[in-house]
């Protein structure tokens, strides 16, 4: 499926690029922002999350974009 296809059968997630996402994810955690190690989780907000976090998380996520960008 084409990248900006939204992804809602069990064959459009297995066709996803494993291997930008391990660098997506792994770039995140160079970043200190930890999330399920599979492309086939979930992410989930929680109020332990404060501003600060947020803010970390979209500025490793700004970066692992560019990273995943050059794969």
């Amino acid at each position: 499926e084409a990248p900006d296809t939204p992804v809602t059968t069990f064959n459009a997630v297995t066709a996803t690029d494993a291997r930008r996402f391990a660098t997506f994810f792994h770039e995140l955690l160079v970043g200190g922002v930890m999330l399920p190690p599979s492309r086939f989780e979930s992410w989930f907000l929680g109020l332990a999350h404060d501003e600060e976090s947020l803010d970390r998380t979209l500025d490793s996520a700004d970066a692992a974009f560019a990273a995943v960008s050059s794969v």
